[in-house]
């Protein structure tokens, strides 16, 4: 809705601005000075100018977004250490690893859910990743109430988190109370342990700090990363997020552990390999 709008605003802003150049050079004549003199101008412009019109409007967009993606960077990098090295994020892959990725995102989320896959293969194959996990409820109770159960269990016991993360993002269906905990006793937890930590104060102030934080980047949806100091909205395929790894890991100038180095990945913090969602 807010993007159509917004489009909506250029694409006025432009018939305006073409409606009072057109105006300009044309001679004039009776009719042509009122308001619908300059409407029928206009929409005979856009009618026989369509690739024009479309073209300015992708133009000024583009713009728009560069001015954006600017200032992402900037915040990105005033942010540094909270999106880094923030003690109450949960992660997987290597923990000192050369690259991080971080990711703002929804359990309930369903891009979320088809990028898990491809964010764990990269994991798997790149032993230099770290992935920095930002719980980013926004649609929904149960979404809220998934992102305080894998908070809760971090707190409780770190080299559980990932694999309790692989399997909330894999779970289909409502994530209430009961399903959260009850997944969380299949790895080992205390479900009233877990309950008890869900309901503490500073789970909820974790949840608003990832949520201001995501508001000054501009993360609007989920996912969000953020790789090398880009911001970028939505789901990448595998190929891509290798690509934008490789990139990052270019610009920093590190380079990529050897297949069998043991930097405590996502193996070691999870304590062994993901299971499968129940």
């Amino acid at each position: 809705m807010r993007k159509s709008g917004f489009s909506n605003f250029l694409l006025y802003v432009l018939i305006v601005a073409v409606g009072v150049l057109i105006y300009s050079n044309r001679p004039w004549s009776p009719g042509t000075n009122s308001e619908e003199g300059v409407k029928k101008i206009v929409e005979k412009y856009i009618q026989d100018n369509p690739e024009k019109i479309i073209a300015s409007l992708q133009n000024m967009q583009k713009k728009q977004a560069g001015v954006t993606s600017e200032s992402a960077k900037k915040t990105i990098v005033a942010s540094k250490e909270q999106l880094l090295n923030d003690k109450n994020s949960g992660f997987g892959g290597n923990p000192d690893g050369d690259v991080a990725i971080v990711e703002f995102f929804d359990y309930s989320c369903h891009y979320c859910k088809n990028v898990f896959p491809d964010l764990k293969k990269l994991l798997d194959e790149d032993k230099g990743v770290k992935l920095i996990l930002k719980e980013f409820p926004i649609l929904g109770p149960d979404s809220e109430t998934a992102a305080k159960a894998a908070i809760a269990v971090f707190k409780l016991d770190p080299k559980k988190y990932f694999a309790y993360h692989a399997v909330l993002i894999q779970l289909p269906g409502q994530k209430s109370e009961e399903v959260v905990l009850d997944q969380a006793k299949k790895l080992g937890l205390s479900p009233s342990k877990v309950k008890e930590e869900m309901n503490k104060p500073e789970v909820a102030e974790i949840i608003a700090a990832n949520r201001a934080l995501a508001g000054s980047l501009g993360v609007r949806g989920t996912p969000g990363f953020i790789i090398g100091g880009e911001l970028i909205p939505g789901a990448l395929p595998y190929d891509q997020l290798k690509q934008k790894v490789d990139e990052a890991r270019k610009t920093s100038g590190g380079e990529k552990p050897a297949e069998d180095k043991k930097g405590g990945g996502d193996k070691e913090k999870s304590e062994g390999e993901t299971p499968p969602a129940e």
